[in-house]
């Protein structure tokens, strides 16, 4: 079976604790590259998981090495990179907060409908029993 192809964006806490180590384990799939604009952060990153070091995401986006994209930037670059990626025909799996507005989520969905890609939203703590009780006060 064939690997899937990964490239992280961004190396902050999300990436180091959750996204990178759980690709790592996984025998699906194999880290290509990381990216970041921080470039001590990209480059101990990197070289931690035996990947390229990019920062320059616009380089990286458009590398046909790549299968799919784990976006891990502040919020408010979400959106942006989530669609530059799904345009350049890549799946993305994106944190939460999926995006700012409802237009920016709608543009994301869109461009992954457009592209025939997967878009998912890391929303992985929907289970967690304080996240279920707020959610059953709120109905």
């Amino acid at each position: 079976m064939k690997k899937l192809k990964i490239r992280v964006k961004g190396c902050g806490n999300i990436a180091r604790r959750r996204h990178l180590p759980e690709y790592a384990m996984n025998e699906h799939a194999e880290i290509i590259a990381v990216c970041d604009i921080v470039e001590h952060l990209v480059n101990e990153t990197a070289q931690k998981y035996g990947a390229k070091a990019y920062m320059d995401h616009e380089e990286l986006v458009n590398s046909d090495e790549i299968d799919a994209v784990s976006v891990c930037t502040p919020n408010y670059l979400h959106a942006p990179v989530t669609v530059a990626a799904l345009q350049a025909g890549k799946h993305v799996l994106c944190e939460k907060p999926m995006a700012v507005s409802k237009k920016e989520a709608e543009e994301m969905i869109t461009a992954a409908v457009q592209n025939n890609k997967k878009l998912m939203i890391a929303h992985n703590q929907r289970f967690v029993p304080s996240h279920v009780k707020a959610k059953q006060s709120s109905l």
